[in-house]
């Protein structure tokens, strides 16, 4: 008799890509203002298939509200996390209670930013590479 185990991984979150040409601690910065959150710079993290590819993120958990963000680079020197928006260089995810309500107006502030140019809602479940999000 052979035992299998079936991992479903949870996607149950809202990802928000954002495109600009600012470096990661200036938009963490900017996102900090914007969103009324702390973001601090973490460990790198790792692709699934690529696990010498480092990419830099910035996380924050709001008590309150039981929401936790996390600011991840879809680009270094070696490559990108997720090569089907590779024109987006970071990924805001967003997953608590009532995720994708704090999504759309998180995506009319981050709009606000200076040098943003671009703020699009992406479902994680549809992407090829979604592995790659979850750590």
């Amino acid at each position: 008799m052979k035992n299998v185990l079936n991992v479903n991984d949870d996607y149950d979150f809202s990802l928000l890509g954002i495109s600009c040409h600012a470096k990661d601690y200036r938009l963490c910065w900017e996102i900090n203002k914007a969103l009324n959150v702390d973001l601090e710079k973490q460990h790198y993290i790792f692709s699934e298939k690529q696990s010498d590819k480092a990419f830099s993120n910035a996380a924050y958990f709001d008590e309150e509200n039981h929401i936790d963000y996390v600011l991840i680079s879809n680009k270094n020197e070696g490559g990108v996390l997720i090569p089907e928006h590779s024109q987006l260089d970071y990924f805001i995810k967003i997953q608590g209670p009532q995720h994708e309500f704090i999504a759309e107006d998180s995506r009319s502030a981050l709009l606000n930013i200076d040098f943003v140019l671009a703020v699009v809602e992406l479902n994680p479940s549809e992407l090829k590479s979604k592995m790659n999000l979850i750590f």
